[in-house]
C-alpha cells in the first residue's frame, strides 16, 4: 500500500509498504545529462536536471519509486491497484510509460506548474519493463515549495487534481479521499466540551480526535496522516522539521502481523523517507534500521558524473550502546 504527505512547505515523502522485499532497493543519482531511452519510440532524452531517489536499478537504468530533482521537485508513486489503466500508444501525444514518469518529468521540469503543462500531452502506455518487471498499478503525488498534486490514469484518461489536503494513499480515486474528509471535519487536538451533564468529566486528554480512524485501509491511513499532518507542530528548522515528518508517517506505519496482504504474506513499512527541497536532501529509514540515513544534492560531485551513483541501503539495526 503507501502513504505520502508533504510537510509544511519545504518536505516531501512516504512509506514504502508492501507484503513482499525488495531487496534490490537503492538510493539512487542520476545525474544531470543522463540519457535515457522511451520505448514508445526509442527517442533518446537527456537528463536536464539530476536527480535523487530511491530505485531499483536494471541494465542503468533508475525505476525509480520515488525522487526529487535539484529543483525542489518531487515525485512518488503509490500503488492503486484495480484502477489504475494504461493504453496504447496515441498519436499526437507524449507516449510515456508508467516507469518512465519520475525521470522524465523531473528530468525535463522545475516545478508543478511546468509538470502540469507537460501532463496535459502525456499518455501513459502499457509496455512493461521486461517479461520480469510488469507495469505496478500506480498513481503519484507531485508537489514543490508551492503545489502539490495527485496524477492518476484511469480509465477516463489522465487526470490531475489539485492537492489541498498534501496526503495521498491508495484506492479509491483520489476526489473519493476529498469527499471522505468532509466527514472528519469534527477533529481537534482540543478536549470535547461536554454540554449534557455537569457531572460527567471529561476523564482523558485526545478527546477531540475521538472518530479518528485506527486502521491501516487506505483510506483510514489517508485521515490519520492528513490529520496529523495538519496539527503538526515543531521548531522551524531542518532537525526539528525531519523529525516531526517522520513521526507523522510513522503514525500510519505497518507492523509486521497486523496487515496480510497478497499471498498470505505480512504487509510492512519497508523504508520511510524525506526529501528537503530547502537542502536538497534525501533522509530515510527501514524496518530494520530506525536510525536516519542522509545525502544531499548540494555541492555533490555525482551530479556531474557519467553515469549513476548507487548506495545499498543501511538494514542493520543502529543502537547506540551506552557503557
Amino acid at each position: 500500500m503507501c502513504t505520502a504527505i508533504k510537510h509544511k512547505k519545504n518536505y516531501f515523502g512516504r512509506n514504502l509498504d508492501l507484503e513482499f522485499e525488495l531487496p534490490f532497493t537503492k538510493v539512487v543519482i542520476t545525474p544531470r545529462n543522463y540519457k535515457l531511452n522511451l520505448r514508445a519510440n526509442n527517442e533518446q532524452i537527456t537528463m536536464n536536471h539530476a536527480i535523487i531517489g530511491m530505485a531499483m536499478v536494471v541494465d542503468d537504468y533508475p525505476l525509480y519509486y520515488d525522487a526529487m530533482n535539484e529543483k525542489g521537485l518531487f515525485v512518488a508513486g503509490l500503488n492503486f491497484d484495480g484502477y489504475a489503466k494504461y493504453f496504447d500508444i496515441k498519436n499526437n501525444f507524449i507516449n510515456i510509460t508508467p516507469f518512465e514518469l519520475i525521470p522524465y518529468i523531473l528530468g525535463s521540469c522545475s516545478n508543478v506548474k511546468e509538470a502540469k503543462n507537460l501532463l496535459n500531452n502525456v499518455n501513459l502506455i502499457n509496455i512493461s519493463f521486461n517479461n520480469k518487471l510488469p507495469l505496478s498499478p500506480l498513481h503519484w503525488m507531485m508537489c514543490d515549495e508551492d503545489e502539490c498534486i495527485v496524477i492518476e490514469s484511469t480509465k477516463n484518461g489522465l487526470s490531475i487534481y489539485d492537492n489541498p489536503l498534501k496526503t495521498l494513499a491508495n484506492n479509491p480515486e483520489f476526489p473519493y479521499h476529498l469527499e471522505n474528509m468532509n466527514h472528519y471535519a469534527n477533529l481537534n487536538p482540543n478536549q470535547r466540551v461536554e454540554l449534557y451533564n455537569e457531572n460527567i468529566k471529561i476523564i482523558s486528554n485526545g478527546t477531540g480526535t475521538t472518530g479518528l480512524p485506527g486502521g491501516l485501509a487506505s483510506q483510514d491511513r489517508f485521515v490519520r496522516a492528513c490529520y496529523t499532518n495538519s496539527t503538526s507542530k515543531c521548531d522551524d528548522n531542518e532537525e526539528a522539521d525531519v523529525t516531526q515528518h517522520f513521526h507523522t508517517l510513522k503514525s500510519v506505519a505497518q507492523t509486521r502481523g497486523t496487515v496480510i496482504g497478497h499471498q498470505s504474506k505480512y504487509e510492512i513499512t519497508i523504508y520511510t523517507n524525506c526529501y528537503s527541497s530547502k537542502t536538497l536532501s534525501l533522509y530515510y529509514n527501514t524496518y530494520n534500521n530506525e536510525r536516519l540515513t542522509g545525502f544531499t544534492l548540494k555541492d555533490n560531485k555525482n551530479v556531474d558524473s557519467d553515469k549513476l551513483t548507487i548506495y545499498d541501503l543501511v538494514e542493520k539495526q543502529d543502537i547506540n550502546w551506552v557503557k
